[in-house]
């Protein structure tokens, strides 16, 4: 993963922007607080991806499905066990890592399959 979305994540896990875990990702999307960003990691699970897809799907949350596993992303936020899934809620991180990100990162929530842009 590029060491510029690694110091974002890392900055908006200080700051509170951040929020990790399969469960806590999908209630902040149904929330009134909605995350601008969802990322996904590149081992989670068929049902994990499908239920924060669909979840995302439906609030009209953009999803990413990063290059990175459980168990690097954990490292890059200073987790002991693996993260699976992260919701960002800073407009102006979530708009840095969208940039930064490929556009095949983005999945198309209906079927879980990667698309040229955003979810």
């Amino acid at each position: 993963m590029d060491s510029y979305i690694t110091r974002i994540l890392g900055l908006a896990r200080r700051a509170g922007y951040l929020v990790t875990g399969t469960a806590l990702v999908r209630d902040s999307v149904r929330g009134k607080r909605k995350p601008l960003l969802v990322m996904i990691a590149s081992d989670a699970s068929d049902n994990t991806v499908k239920r924060i897809s669909d979840s995302c799907a439906y609030y009209k949350t953009t999803l990413a499905r990063l290059d990175v596993t459980g168990d690097e992303l954990a490292a890059i936020l200073g987790k002991e066990s693996s993260v699976m899934c992260v919701a960002l809620f800073d407009e102006g991180m979530s708009a840095a890592i969208t940039g930064k990100l490929d556009k095949t990162m983005f999945i198309r929530a209906d079927n879980g399959e990667s698309v040229g842009g955003r979810a």
